[in-house]
């Protein structure tokens, strides 16, 4: 953010990874105050000048320099299988830079979590799991990682549906409550 100069047709601005002149064409009009960009991690520098009333430049201004950090990776070392009979399922997580975990179950709030996590006692069905890292400077890794599960800890039932027996053999047709 700056402030105006009085009667500025003009801005150029250029951000970049060292001090810099913006290039000579007019960026924005004399009426803007402020200017953002999405940056990627480095090291960068805001290079501002203005053209007066008479079509020239005035000097430059560099702010910088400035340092966006990257914000670390989340990901999730251990976890229970796709197919789980597990009803205490236990994830383990790691992150490519320091932070605080942060966990959700089944599309809930986000919440403050260890690196080991143990859900407790978990229902049977489709369970979705996101864990993500909160950098000191409270970033969340926007690409939380994510393991998609089924808990399934009912024993089928079976029943025998048809019999035939004779001399030699027998035969029988079972019905299961599960598909597999």
């Amino acid at each position: 953010e700056w402030t105006t100069k009085a009667d500025a047709p003009g801005y150029s601005i250029l951000w970049s990874h060292e001090e810099a002149l913006p290039n000579e064409t007019v960026d924005l009009p004399g009426t803007a105050v402020s200017a953002t960009r999405v940056l990627a991690p480095g090291q960068w520098w805001f290079n501002l000048r203005t053209r007066d009333d008479d079509g020239d430049w005035t000097h430059t201004v560099h702010v910088g320099p400035f340092v966006v950090v990257p914000v670390p990776d989340t990901k999730i070392t251990s976890r229970p299988g796709r197919l789980s009979r597990d009803s205490r399922p236990v994830f383990r997580l790691e992150a490519t830079a320091e932070g605080t975990f942060e966990c959700r179950l089944d599309g809930a709030r986000f919440e403050k979590c260890d690196a080991r996590v143990d859900l407790g006692r978990t229902r049977d069905g489709r369970h979705r799991f996101q864990a993500r890292v909160r950098d000191r400077y409270g970033n969340a890794d926007a690409s939380p990682a994510v393991w998609v599960w089924r808990l399934d800890t009912a024993a089928p039932r079976t029943r025998i549906v048809s019999a035939e027996v004779d001399e030699r053999s027998a035969r029988f047709r079972f019905a299961s409550s599960q598909r597999h």
